[in-house]
């Protein structure tokens, strides 16, 4: 939404100003933290499209001009069943231009904190798992010697393993954000929207394993999404 030198452009709906340097002034004159809300993993919305006159099939300007960096399905498709394209995870090229906005923010504006949202793997459902984006495929078969989009859940312990490697990548981009930004700013907060759901839920769902944040201590605070409409 601000007018950046990393992201390939600015919100069609907000150019010709700066919403997060004037949202960092009001909040201070007012006594208030401002954390600055990041989508992590995702990249685009359908909603969005509309809004700004796109196709509802647009995936956005970062993936138009990166399409090797998408996060796909199975089948190869990227639109998720949220309405969302996502980047990759995996790719190493995709969390150092995450990284590189990060550092843009912290050092351009004051902000107080960097909140996660989108810190995880697409929502899945039996037949609709993501995951294959080119880095993630490649380095899981370095590993294995298997293309992950050859498992399925007549093995389970393959399957396992593939989970446990696409969790690892978020795992492992949280604590470079934390790393990275608490050396340019010490008492930055770092907070995360995290999903309430059970560990093992959670893990073969969307490869969200943010208890180990919390653990390692790469997050200052969590924020669960409890507005879901079921218990």
């Amino acid at each position: 939404i601000y007018p950046s030198s990393v992201a390939p452009q600015q919100n069609p709906l907000t150019i010709g100003w700066d919403p997060l340097a004037a949202a960092v002034k009001l909040a201070h004159e007012r006594k208030m933290e401002l954390h600055a809300w990041v989508w992590v993993f995702s990249a685009g919305n359908r909603r969005h499209n509309l809004l700004i006159g796109k196709p509802a099939d647009y995936i956005g300007p970062v993936l138009s001009a990166h399409p090797e960096w998408a996060n796909r399905s199975q089948n190869g498709e990227i639109f998720t069943p949220e309405g969302k394209p996502f980047l990759d995870p995996a790719n190493p090229l995709v969390q150092d231009y995450l990284l590189k906005l990060y550092r843009e923010i912290v050092t351009r504006y004051k902000v107080d904190g960097i909140h996660l949202d989108y810190i995880r793997y697409p929502r899945q459902e039996p037949g609709a798992d993501f995951g294959f984006g080119i880095a993630g495929r490649s380095q899981f078969q370095a590993l294995t010697g298997i293309d992950p989009v050859n498992i399925s859940l007549n093995n389970p312990s393959l399957w396992w393993m593939w989970t446990q490697f696409r969790a690892q990548q978020v795992n492992q981009f949280v604590v470079r954000v934390s790393k990275e930004m608490k050396q340019i700013k010490p008492d930055l907060v770092i907070s995360a929207a995290v999903f309430p759901w059970r560990n093992i839920e959670r893990l073969t769902k969307i490869q969200q394993d943010w208890e180990v944040w919390v653990a390692r201590g790469d997050v200052d605070l969590l924020v669960p999404m409890t507005y879901a409409p079921d218990t």
